[in-house]
């Protein structure tokens, strides 16, 4: 694509394998580390209480300065679109809907930490500077996801958490939904975590499947969805990496995504709407953000970042 995309604000694909007779997924690691990986899940995915802490929140002081940053699952069939009338653009009072809010704030806060990478690393930098899937920023985006230093892929993680300065419920990074595209599919299709299910406050969500479609459907298909800031992407029929949507223009049909660990980076991409790599939409819905809970001071009270989308996605996602 020729020329750059100019945005103002005013996105985590690990391959996984079927834990036999489970039907769960794990990272595919060095199956060394299986035991220690599987207490870990096991640890994480059960506690609801506010008092289960693994320093979630805590920046390094130097990134919290300049924010003030294939999966072998079946398939399962499901209609393009998850019928659910659409929210309106504007409240009763003449304020944007929650979700609309939180997701531009998630865009904001995605934005911030990938200008913090990129003043550090340099635009086309790795992020991994202490081995594979392991750097100060990508320990940090980790950590707020419950896998401290793990080394897992982080494109998901990446996008939780972005969404945890936007408010998000912490029973859904409690639960791990942000560590795959598949269990981001499950909770925005089925309400689901592996090993449970989420509370009476989970919605049915406003979706959009696009692995079965192509041409002028699938553009109309996107039209009709309206994506819109802080809309989860899934790419690849097995959803094994995550961006976010910051921007959709109906006219050219081109998609902004951020995306983490994409070339060991964060990458800030354009996509066309007909482009089959985006095989999944997902929006969050105002009952998934914490009630009476609020926007990150260092996000909100931050100046409105510019980033630059030009490009499709380059480099391993691996």
């Amino acid at each position: 694509m020729s020329g750059q995309l100019h945005r103002r604000v005013g996105p985590m694909g690990h391959r996984v394998a079927q834990r036999g007779g489970q039907g769960g997924d794990v990272p595919m690691l060095d199956m060394s580390n299986q035991q220690m990986l599987d207490e870990m899940a096991q640890a994480a995915q059960v506690v609801d209480s506010d008092e289960f802490d693994l320093g979630v929140g805590q920046e390094l002081p130097w990134v919290s300065s300049l924010l003030g940053e294939d999966v072998a699952h079946q398939q399962m069939d499901a209609p393009a679109m998850v019928d659910q009338e659409d929210a309106p653009d504007k409240a009763a009072d003449g304020k944007e809907p929650l979700h609309q809010e939180r997701g531009a704030a998630a865009v904001k806060a995605a934005y911030l930490t990938y200008l913090a990478g990129v003043k550090a690393h340099g635009k086309q930098g790795s992020w991994e500077t202490k081995g594979r899937n392991r750097g100060p920023l990508v320990d940090a985006i980790e950590t707020d996801n419950h896998a401290p230093q793990s080394g897992f892929e982080w494109c998901g993680m990446y996008i939780g958490h972005s969404y945890k300065k936007a408010g998000i419920r912490k029973e859904i990074l409690r639960n791990l939904v942000f560590w795959s595209g598949h269990r981001l599919h499950m909770f925005f299709t089925q309400g689901r975590y592996i090993g449970g299910r989420f509370g009476r406050w989970w919605q049915q969500h406003k979706t959009l499947s696009l692995s079965s479609v192509s041409g002028n459907k699938r553009k109309a298909l996107i039209d009709g969805f309206k994506p819109q800031a802080g809309d989860v992407a899934l790419f690849r029929g097995d959803y094994s990496h995550v961006g976010m949507v910051t921007n959709y223009d109906s006219k050219t049909g081109k998609i902004e995504i951020i995306e983490g660990n994409r070339g060991n980076r964060v990458q800030a991409n354009v996509y066309d709407n007909g482009d089959r790599q985006i095989t999944f939409l997902g929006r969050f819905n105002d009952s998934d953000y914490t009630p009476g809970g609020s926007v990150d001071p260092n996000v909100s009270n931050a100046k409105d970042p510019i980033v630059k989308h030009g490009g499709s996605g380059k480099g391993s996602t691996r």
